[in-house]
């Protein structure tokens, strides 16, 4: 019980002041400053996460009177090119506000599987019809007519002045003058239906029909299979980030190999479909299309997924990127776009609110430095990127392996103005995020 009159004393940690009948507890100014700190970080995050859920997928001009699918898209520059399963080739100048049917020199009413980029001249694979070139940004088109004519082209890939084409049940051909002239390159091939393509430098991946993924290091004069861990063989496409390469699977999901296609690990964490037919690479970003159920993104090499197909009426299977929009060409509602930042964004607020819990940085907010502190069980490569509100990467603070046990890694932002920003840090077991607060 309290005496008369006031005293103080100190229990728990906590200082406490005795009035008259009443304990109070008193709170110092720096308990003061962490509640300040906390409501303000969760205003912040509550209003990024509002602006951000605003942004969402918008259909550019339909190209016909009805909507069709696009299964293939390409850009020159300014250039986008869509490629339909039955209305040939179409472009646009203005990032599908308007669109032209661009088939002079293609067959009549042609289907258009792929399409790749070389410099300024871009290719066609066709359905029946092998492949085409143009030189003059789609305006008119050659046929290739050695070694691929009549063939179903279902991918394309290029690699230095090398072109590669995926066929239906005739394997691999290749060219080395811009797609006049093929060649046969199957040899090791045990499945012939080749539905991706991919390459890493000097080594090329296929993905062949339910018999998962081929790797050649001769430009394709030998193929390997290649699909130790990987316990879905029923490969759908590939894709690369730097030394990353990606499987996306029929009801297995995505797999990622981090040794050119000589093992694989799943990484699904956040994808909530597994039936992922299309994927693309844009910078270190990833992007999975999934069957009737959405798109989804990972912007730490597929360590974690987040939805980001809000207003997307359709299941995307083609992506291509002109500036900072992405393009999805989709199946039945022609092609959609939107800004890649955006993208990020969502990923990384949707990461934040979502993920474990990780020690904040400290100070928070500060003015000009902050230390980052993270703790691992085992030794293990980790990954620490800033992030401003927009998704924008504002610095990459580690990329590299760390021992086992506690670490710490300020960031400077004497560049950086006010506002808040988040980091990211990626390993083994997942990725956690949280918010920082700059104030200068």
């Amino acid at each position: 019980m309290c005496g008369i009159g006031e005293r103080s004393f100190r229990g728990g940690g906590i200082d406490w002041r005795c009035n008259k009948v009443t304990l109070v507890r008193v709170v110092s100014n720096i308990d003061m400053t962490r509640m300040k700190t906390q409501i303000l970080l969760t205003i912040l995050i509550t209003m990024a996460f509002s602006t951000i859920g605003q942004a969402q997928w918008v259909q550019t001009t339909p190209m016909t009177d009805f909507n069709i699918e696009v299964g293939a898209l390409a850009a020159v520059g300014t250039d986008l090119f869509a490629g339909t399963p039955a209305n040939g080739i179409f472009r646009s100048t203005d990032n599908g506000a308007s669109w032209r049917n661009d088939t002079t020199g293609l067959p009549p009413n042609v289907g258009v599987l792929a399409l790749a980029t070389m410099g300024t001249s871009i290719l066609a694979g066709t359905s029946g019809e092998g492949a085409y070139y143009s030189t003059n940004f789609g305006a008119s088109w050659i046929a290739a007519t050695s070694g691929i004519a009549k063939m179903y082209v279902n991918t394309l890939t290029t690699s230095g002045t090398s072109i590669f084409a995926g066929l239906h049940g005739q394997g691999v051909v290749f060219s080395t003058d811009a797609g006049v002239t093929w060649t046969q390159r199957s040899d090791g091939l045990t499945q012939l239906n080749v539905v991706g393509l991919a390459a890493m430098e000097s080594v090329i991946f296929a993905a062949a029909q339910d018999s998962g993924v081929f790797r050649s290091t001769n430009e394709g004069k030998t193929w390997t299979n290649s699909r130790v861990g990987m316990t879905n063989t029923h490969v759908n496409a590939l894709a690369v980030i730097g030394t990353n390469l990606f499987a996306g699977t029929y009801m297995g999901g995505v797999f990622k190999s981090t040794d050119s296609g000589a093992s694989w690990v799943e990484t699904n964490k956040g994808l909530s479909n597994l039936f992922v037919h299309s994927l693309a690479a844009f910078g270190s970003t990833l992007l999975a299309g999934t069957y009737q159920s959405g798109l989804f993104l990972s912007s730490d090499s597929g360590g974690r997924w987040a939805k980001v197909d809000a207003g997307l009426k359709a299941w995307p299977s083609s992506f291509s990127m002109i500036g900072a929009t992405v393009f999805a060409g989709t199946n039945g509602d022609g092609v959609w776009s939107r800004q890649l930042s955006e993208m990020i964004a969502h990923s990384v607020v949707s990461s934040n609110l979502q993920s474990k819990s990780s020690p904040s940085n400290f100070p928070n907010p500060f003015t000009l430095s902050t230390t980052i502190p993270f703790t691992l069980p085992r030794a293990e490569h980790v990954s620490l990127k800033i992030f401003d509100m927009l998704g924008h990467e504002m610095a990459t603070l580690a990329d590299q392996d760390f021992d086992a046990g506690p670490h710490e890694v300020e960031w400077n932002a004497a560049d950086a103005i006010p506002g808040i920003y988040y980091r990211r840090v990626a390993t083994e077991d997942g990725v956690r995020t949280s918010a920082l607060v700059l104030a200068k």
